[in-house]
């Protein structure tokens, strides 16, 4: 080992040996790689490793030759060499190793060095994986006395080590492939050596139907689909649409993880299935959840497991609703397979599929089936709601993801729609276009602003969620953060779909570029804030519409705050539509200039192709779910109390022309000891309008008896939350902020107080303070104060907290006119 000894100085310096000394040296630590002391062993494979990364060629012997012996795939070898040897060492050991196991996770993680280092090893890798896979199991198989899988498979110590192999194997290829989706993209020959993996493993006697399962869904994970999208691009229809090649090799993979799905049902063990079908549903393979999850509703007695598959079935079938919409041509093979094994009719479930789409998105077809994804969404949402009764406030971030998945996709069938209705009211030639037909374009015009300021605002509802539950899982941050962006992307794209200069000119009509250009400011900015933290690029290509629109001016939303940590296979489809659509709509921009009124109706229907093909190739990009859904255990947010009176704590009751003066107390909810956060201050806004008005439920002001609370529901929590982070960051500033009050104008009529309140939490979670309303001029009768809360923790990091009760009411009550 004393040539091990001086390697850190070697790595420095590559040139310290000459040949005969290097290669001496690499002889000892080939040597020392079979050693038998764990230690030693990993120690001589760091060493192969770096050398080869850092000396490949660029150290050569006196013939003037690199080095064979250390080049990276000489390594590789070596390394696959040594973790055969360690699987064959486990067959012949009493019982598991754990050590030996934890060894073959460093040396896979050693290869993981080389190949992204050297990216044109990944195939060679892959290979050797497939190979010592084969060979491992091979050895296995032998020792087995009975090749009968699943009924008869016998759990021992042998399986197990199978069964563990498998799952490090998992992972690293899953890693891997990953990886490869951010980096380069998965060509054919890489996608070969994984199904030929995936094959190997499938048929083997030694791995159960649960494992399978998970293997097949490395062939239909829709990372494959992600990366294959930016080829796609590059095949397009004679009118430039892209044309998508990857459906075959889909449908032929959703097939095969159905069968692996039906085999694991059979055997009748219900948590492999559930564990199965979640990875399903994390994997984007909607067919199979909604398989195994329909199946195992009727296995449970609990009634919240009852409630939970329910709803996760009614979301596997929502999805699987959208995934037949993505199967035109390929679809009835995957259609012939559920008819034949009777799935889809096994819930009493008719699925029509028609085999011969034009692609028009403005078919009726589409706006049907995305019709009835809501209306499965919606009863998703409204089973767990019945699920989720106090004081446990169950299912949150179910609830609220659910109900985000079901306004998004009910935005996108209002959009289509509305084309519906353009498509309806153009006429080829723009003489025949009379007032009825011009105010329809119009009316359409608007309606597409205002469903792109939806869409605007429902992208902020996932930065929301993304920093409301707090010790959210770093996978599940990035498929929140890509739906943000997904959101964002679909929103400027109905927002500028109809690019008109001077519209109302040509319309002749009044108020519609102003609002349109504040509009585009917006939307402009969402999109450019989120781009900026994964694609440089193309936000400097978006950044050119200003010229157009011109800058943001008095937005009164902050910049999103949602983050993409890395650029996986999540966010690339998005970011190829992304690229796509403004390089469309700058080339519809040059076509539109100078627009009159005979080429008006051709700027339209351009915006109407433009927007059909977006929204088509939207709907292809994959969703999946994140790991976070399946947490259901309740999450941390926060109740609010407020009192007027310590001894009416019931009852808040005051005479008209009087201020409301309120004792508060926020309480933290569903804390752990082992949060993975300290919370150190809250912070609150409350706010209450004229029209806030309720009907007093008897006789209880405090909102304690309001069944299930969901905040998500109101139609302002984006702006509050906005105004509350506002206020927390001036607050931090200047401590003269704190305690602010304000009054905002809702509407003409109303008059909307807010107050800004802090808390410092104790041991138990309470925090108390106080506020004033002025209500002095809100008339005689009962309202309800609406609120919101937030947090910073000890490492000064911003958390929103979920409000799970309603806010205080309180009573205006005439004063008696004394005598």
């Amino acid at each position: 080992m004393d040539k091990l000894q001086i390697i850190f100085y070697v790595r420095r310096n590559p040139s310290f040996l000459d040949a005969n000394e290097y290669s001496n040296l690499v002889k000892a630590v080939e040597n020392a790689a079979r050693s038998p002391v764990k230690l030693k062993r990993l120690l001589a494979f760091q060493v192969l490793v770096h050398l080869s990364l850092q000396l490949s060629g660029k150290m050569e012997v006196e013939s003037g030759v690199c080095s064979l012996s250390l080049l990276p795939s000489r390594v590789i070898s070596l390394i696959m060499d040594q973790i055969a040897s360690l699987a064959k060492m486990f067959l012949d050991l009493p019982q598991s190793n754990s050590e030996g196991f934890q060894e073959i996770k460093e040396l896979l993680n050693l290869l993981l060095l080389i190949v992204r280092e050297q990216s044109d090893l990944w195939i060679l890798l892959l290979e050797k994986i497939c190979l010592t896979a084969a060979l491992i199991m091979k050895m296995h198989e032998d020792a087995f006395d009975g090749q009968q899988r699943d009924v008869d498979f016998e759990v021992n110590e042998k399986n197990d080590i199978s069964l563990r192999f498998s799952f490090i194997l998992y992972g690293f290829v899953a890693i891997s492939v990953g990886y490869l989706g951010q980096v380069i993209s998965i060509t054919p020959e890489i996608f070969d050596k994984v199904k030929l993996l995936v094959n190997s493993v499938c048929q083997s006697c030694l791995f159960s139907s649960h494992t399978c399962i998970i293997y097949s869904l490395l062939l239909n994970c829709k990372f494959i689909l992600s990366c294959r999208i930016a080829e796609d691009f590059r095949i397009c229809n004679n009118n430039g649409f892209p044309h998508f090649t990857f459906c075959e090799d889909l449908t032929e993979n959703e097939i095969f993880t159905l069968e692996c799905a039906k085999k694991l049902l059979r055997v009748g063990d219900e948590w492999p299935a559930y564990m199965a079908g979640r990875h399903a549903a994390c994997h984007g393979s909607w067919f199979a959840a909604t398989l195994i999850f329909g199946h195992l509703i009727s296995k449970v007695r609990s009634d919240i497991f009852h409630y939970w598959l329910k709803s996760l079935f009614q979301f596997a079938l929502a999805e699987r609703k959208i995934q037949f919409l993505l199967l035109p041509h390929y679809g009835s093979g995957l259609t012939i397979w559920l008819e034949k094994e009777a799935i889809l009719n096994m819930f009493h479930i008719q699925e029509h599929i028609n085999h011969h789409y034009t692609g028009s998105i403005t078919e009726g077809i589409y706006y049907g089936k995305l019709s009835e994804t809501y209306q499965c969404l919606f009863s998703s949402v409204e089973v767990l709601k019945a699920a989720a009764v106090p004081p446990v406030q169950s299912f949150c971030f179910q609830r609220w993801f659910l109900s985000l998945r079901a306004k998004i996709l009910g935005t996108v069938g209002s959009i289509l729609k509305t084309l519906l209705n353009v498509l309806c009211s153009i006429s080829t030639d723009y003489g025949k276009l009379g007032t009825n037909n011009t105010g329809i374009i119009l009316e359409s015009v608007n309606e597409f602003s205002k469903l792109s300021l939806k869409l605007e605002r429902l992208s902020h509802e996932f930065d929301l969620i993304g920093t409301t539950f707090i010790g959210m899982d770093t996978k599940s941050l990035n498929v929140i953060s890509a739906l943000a962006l997904n959101c964002s992307l679909l929103a400027f794209c109905t927002g500028f779909a109809f690019h008109v200069p001077d519209l109302a000119t040509t319309l002749m009509t009044e108020n519609v570029d102003d609002f349109r250009t504040k509009l585009r400011a917006i939307l402009i900015q969402n999109l450019t804030s989120r781009l900026r933290l994964v694609d440089d690029e193309t936000s400097k290509m978006l950044a050119q519409l200003f010229e157009v629109t011109g800058p943001p001016n008095n937005c009164s939303h902050l910049v999103s705050r949602g983050k993409i940590l890395d650029l996986g296979y999540e966010v690339r489809g998005i970011l190829t539509l992304c690229r796509y659509a403004i390089s469309e709509f700058i080339r519809m921009q040059s076509k539109s200039s100078g627009v009159d009124k005979e080429t008006f109706l051709q700027v339209i229907e351009d915006g109407m192709q433009f927007l059909s093909n977006i929204v088509m190739l939207w709907i292809s990009i994959p969703f999946r779910v994140p790991k976070r859904f399946f947490f259901v255990r309740p999450c941390i947010g926060c109740e609010l109390f407020a009192t007027t009176d310590v001894h009416k704590l019931d009852e808040i009751s005051i005479p008209y022309g009087f201020h409301l003066s309120l004792n508060l107390c926020l309480q933290l909810k569903n804390i752990t000891p082992n949060m993975s956060v300290q919370i150190t201050k809250m912070y609150c806004i409350l706010y209450c309008g004229s029209s806030f008005q309720e009907l007093k439920h008897n006789g209880k002001n405090n909102g304690k008896n309001h069944q299930v609370y969901e905040a998500w529901e109101n139609d302002d929590i984006v702006e509050m939350h906005n105004k509350l982070l506002h206020y927390v960051t001036e607050s931090s500033k200047n401590e003269a902020y704190i305690g602010k009050c304000s009054t905002s104008g809702v509407c003409k009529t109303d008059r909307v107080i807010e107050v800004f309140v802090q808390f410092e939490p104790d041991e138990k979670g309470q925090g108390f303070s106080n506020c004033l309303f002025d209500v002095s001029h809100y008339p005689v009768g009962c309202y309800r104060i609406k609120w919101y809360s937030c947090c910073v923790d000890s490492e000064g990091c911003f958390w929103n907290l979920l409000p799970l009760n309603s806010g205080p009411l309180f009573t205006i009550h005439q004063l008696c006119s004394a005598g």
